[in-house]
C-alpha cells in the first residue's frame, strides 16, 4: 500500500479501511482537494494493474492514460480528448457521482464517486462483469422464452385453422348424406364424396408434413438411396400437380431436358419436394400464369431442379419467414391460401439430408426460382 500521510491524518485508519473494503472487492483510491492522489488500495493495484497510479499524480492525469489506454474518447463519442478530461472531471468532482461502462478488455465496471470532508473524493470500483454477464443471460433466456411462447401461439392458431378447415369440411358434407336419409341425387352424393376425400387427403397431408418434419429435423434420418430418372420423377409430380393447378388455370410447364443423368436420392423424398415447390407455386400464380419445372447441370458437376413461377414474388424477409417451419408468407396469408407453413422447412429439411441445399431467388413484381441443389456426389454421370 503507498499512501501520503501528511494528507490523510493520523487519526483515519487507513489500512484498516483498505483491508475491509478489499474483502468484499472494492478497490480504492483517494485524493486531495487539489485532486492528487493521495491514496491507493492494494486490491487497485491488483484489479487494475496496468494503471499506474502513483501518489501526487493529478486526476487529470489519470484519467487521460485512462482514456488513451481503453479508448474512451472514440467509445463515448467526444470530439477530442479535452472534451471527455472536463466532462469527466466535472463527474469526478459531482457528489455520490455513479457510472457503469465497460473496459475495452470487455470487463464492466461500477465507479463511485463519494465526497470526503476537507474537499477530497474517494473512488470506489468494482468489477461487475459477471453481474453484468449474468443480466446479459437472464434478458437472452428471456427473451428466447417469450419468443417460444410468441411461436407456441402462432403455431397453435395455425394449425388449429388448418387442421379444422379440412375436418369442418369432411363432417359438414358427411352430416348432409346423413340427412338425406337416401334420397339424395347420385350426382351430388358422388360430389359432396369427392369433397369429403378431397378434405381428408388436404388433412392427411397436413399431419403428415408435421411429423416427417418433426421426425426428420433430429439426428439425421439415414436416407434410402438409389438411382432414379429424373425425368420420370418429372412427370409424375407433374401429373400429381395439374389437378390443382387446372381449377387455377394455372399452366404447368415440363422443361426438364432429355438425357439428365439419374440422381443417387430417395425416390420418395424427391417427388415430395418437386411436388411441393410446384404446389406452392401454384398457390401465388394468378389464373393464365404459367409455372416452371426443369433441371441443369451446374460447373462444378452438380444438378439443379428448378421450379420457376410469375407470382408476386418475396422480399428476403418473407423468404427467411417462410423457410421457418409452422410460418405463412403474408402474400399467402392475404390470398387466403392454405398451408401449415411446413412445405418449404420440409423441403429444405430432405433436400439437406441428401447432401444438397433449397435456394430460393425472388423479388417482389417478378416471381420466384425455387432450386434444389445437389452435390455432384448425387449425379451419375
Amino acid at each position: 500500500m503507498e499512501t501520503s500521510t501528511a494528507a490523510i491524518g493520523d487519526a483515519l485508519p487507513i489500512e484498516r479501511i483498505f483491508d475491509a473494503l478489499a474483502s468484499i472487492d472494492v478497490a480504492v483510491a483517494i485524493y486531495d482537494r487539489e485532486d492528487r492522489v493521495v491514496a491507493v488500495s492494494p486490491y487497485y493495484r491488483a484489479m487494475f494493474p496496468e494503471e499506474e497510479l502513483s501518489i501526487g499524480l493529478s486526476y487529470r492525469d489519470a484519467l487521460r492514460r485512462f482514456a488513451e489506454r481503453h479508448d474512451r474518447v472514440r467509445t463515448l463519442g467526444y470530439p477530442d480528448m479535452d472534451s471527455y478530461l472536463d466532462a469527466e472531471i466535472r463527474r469526478h468532482r459531482t457528489p455520490y457521482a455513479h457510472q457503469v461502462y465497460k473496459l475495452s478488455n470487455g470487463r464492466w465496471i461500477e465507479a463511485r464517486k463519494v465526497p470526503l470532508p476537507d474537499g477530497g473524493v474517494v473512488g470506489l470500483w468494482r468489477d461487475v462483469t459477471i453481474q453484468r454477464e449474468a443480466e446479459a443471460a437472464m434478458l437472452r433466456s428471456k427473451e428466447a422464452s417469450e419468443l417460444a411462447n410468441r411461436a407456441k401461439a402462432d403455431f397453435l392458431a395455425l394449425m388449429s385453422h388448418e387442421l379444422r378447415t379440412p375436418l369442418n369440411a369432411v363432417i359438414g358434407f358427411a352430416q348432409l348424406l346423413e340427412r338425406s336419409g337416401g334420397t339424395m341425387a347420385t350426382e351430388t352424393m358422388s360430389e359432396y364424396a369427392g369433397l369429403i376425400r378431397a378434405s381428408g387427403e388436404q388433412l392427411l397431408q397436413t399431419i403428415n408434413d408435421i411429423l416427417d418434419l418433426t421426425r426428420l429435423g433430429g439426428n439425421g434420418t439415414p436416407m434410402p438411396m438409389a438411382l432414379v430418372r429424373l425425368d420420370a420423377i418429372a412427370a409424375t409430380c407433374m401429373r400429381i400437380t395439374e389437378p390443382f393447378a387446372r381449377p387455377r388455370q394455372v399452366t404447368l410447364v415440363n422443361a426438364v431436358p432429355d438425357g439428365i443423368p439419374p440422381l443417387r436420392a430417395d425416390g420418395g423424398s424427391l417427388r415430395r419436394m418437386i411436388t411441393h415447390l410446384l404446389s406452392n407455386a401454384v398457390k401465388v400464380s394468378q389464373a393464365g400464369s404459367s409455372v416452371t419445372l426443369s433441371a441443369e447441370r451446374d460447373p462444378q458437376g452438380g444438378l439443379a431442379i428448378v421450379i420457376a413461377d410469375d407470382g408476386p414474388g418475396m422480399t428476403p424477409s418473407q423468404i427467411q419467414a417462410a423457410l421457418q417451419p409452422f410460418t405463412q408468407n403474408d402474400e399467402v396469408r392475404s390470398r387466403r391460401m392454405s398451408g401449415a407453413g411446413v412445405g418449404l422447412p420440409l423441403v429444405k429439411t430432405l433436400v439437406e439430408l441428401h447432401g444438397g441445399r433449397l435456394m430460393l431467388d425472388s423479388a417482389p413484381g417478378r416471381g420466384t426460382r425455387a432450386r434444389l441443389e445437389f452435390p455432384p456426389g448425387t449425379v451419375a454421370g
